[in-house]
C-alpha cells in the first residue's frame, strides 16, 4: 500500500466516521482491520496510516489524541464541511468547459455551461455526473 492509497482509504472513513484509532501494541481492537481487511505486512502498513494520517494533521482535518492503550486521531470539524481550493490551467480549463459544454449541447441544457475562466465546483460536479452516466451507460451495453 502507498500513502496515496491509505490516504484515499482514509478520507472514504473520514467520510463516515469522526474519528480513526489504532492500537498502541496491536493487541487490542481498533480501526485498522475495519479499514483494510487483508494485509501482507501489518506493521509496514500501520506506519503507512500514520504517515497519511500525519498529512491530515498538517493539513488541519484532524488531530491526534493519545491514551495508554490507543492513538486517536479525530476530525477537528464535520468531514462535509471542508473545502478544497486548486488551480487550473487554462488549457486544462478549456478541456473541462468544451466537455461540459458539449454535454449541455446534447441534452439541451443551458443552464449548466461552463465558463473557462471561472470553472467552478458545481463544473467539477457535473464532470463527475457525466462521467457516472457514461460509465452505466457503458456497463449497460456491455451486459446487452
Amino acid at each position: 500500500m502507498t500513502v496515496l492509497e491509505a490516504s484515499n482509504k482514509l478520507y472514504e472513513w473520514f467520510e463516515k466516521n469522526e474519528s480513526f484509532s489504532l492500537s498502541k501494541n496491536g493487541k487490542d481492537k481498533d480501526n485498522y482491520k475495519d479499514l483494510l481487511l487483508v494485509s501482507e505486512n501489518p506493521n509496514l502498513n500501520k506506519l503507512i496510516l500514520k504517515k497519511a494520517l500525519k498529512e491530515f494533521e498538517k493539513g488541519k482535518a484532524c488531530t491526534k489524541l493519545e491514551d495508554e492503550v490507543y492513538e486517536y486521531w479525530v476530525l477537528l470539524k464535520p468531514f462535509d464541511t471542508y473545502s478544497q481550493t486548486i488551480t487550473i490551467e487554462p488549457q486544462v480549463a478549456k478541456a473541462i468547459g468544451n466537455i461540459i459544454n458539449e454535454y449541455c449541447n446534447v441534452i439541451e441544457n443551458e443552464s449548466d455551461r461552463c465558463e473557462y475562466k471561472k470553472i467552478t465546483s458545481k463544473d467539477i460536479q457535473n464532470l463527475v455526473i457525466l462521467f457516472l452516466n457514461l460509465s452505466k451507460k457503458e456497463d449497460t451495453e456491455e451486459q446487452t
